[in-house]
């Protein structure tokens, strides 16, 4: 690794084993926060479905969901591929108002793409319903809807991630998922005993919309975006 020379922030030169560790320590040790933020966001949400609405609701949202699979992978994709752009661009000096455009520019595509998908979607969600599960689920086509609007904010929140990563904003993203988990917990608890399994998608949901506006405002909010030269 020190032969390839890595770059150290702050640091011109060939960097000590100690630089590079003490630089991936700075970058990585939010992801534990993050990984927890996320779980709970999550996978307890995922949780609360069968205790309280049971395992037929359990499998129902998992049947719905798989329509959008596909979308999923492209979001864990979009973080793979384009965070080294942005970073890229960091590393050359761009200002953080270039940043924001291409950020915007990025989420409105974003936007656009997945809306498409999820109204193609919602169209023809009887008949594809019925013909991938016989009929099992026909009666549940109004999830899929929601859960289209679910992976719209998924996505716009992974572009402020992948902006917040690029320049070093990493204090943000224990928070981002920690918004969700407050928000969706109970929100979606609360929900279910009201409107089932709708309930607990539209609760997800609230939580999405909260993490992305908490998100969008640290990115295109008032607060200055802080770039890596800021942080020397």
């Amino acid at each position: 690794v020190l032969h390839l020379r890595p770059r150290v922030w702050g640091f011109s030169g060939n960097p000590t084993p100690a630089m590079v560790l003490g630089d991936h320590w700075k970058y990585g040790k939010w992801t534990i926060g993050e990984g927890i933020a996320y779980a709970a966001s999550t996978q307890v949400w995922l949780l609360l479905v069968p205790i309280i609405l049971g395992l037929n609701a359990s499998a129902t949202l998992s049947a719905i969901w798989n329509l959008y699979r596909p979308l999923k992978l492209g979001s864990q994709a979009l973080g793979i591929i384009l965070l080294p752009t942005f970073s890229f661009w960091v590393t050359q000096g761009v200002s953080a108002n270039f940043l924001r455009k291409k950020a915007f520019a990025l989420t409105l595509f974003c936007v656009i793409l997945v809306s498409f998908y999820s109204i193609l979607l919602t169209s023809m969600a009887t008949q594809i319903l019925h013909f991938l599960y016989s009929g099992k689920y026909d009666m549940f086509w109004f999830l899929v809807p929601l859960l289209g609007a679910v992976t719209i904010m998924s996505f716009v929140v992974q572009v402020f991630i992948i902006v917040a990563k690029a320049t070093r904003n990493l204090s943000i993203l224990p928070l981002i998922w920690t918004i969700l988990a407050l928000i969706t917990l109970p929100t979606s608890m609360f929900m279910m005993r009201l409107y089932g399994i709708s309930g607990a998608v539209i609760g997800y949901l609230a939580g999405y919309v909260g993490a992305t506006l908490v998100a969008g405002w640290y990115i295109f909010g008032k607060k200055p975006l802080s770039m890596p030269d800021d942080k020397k």
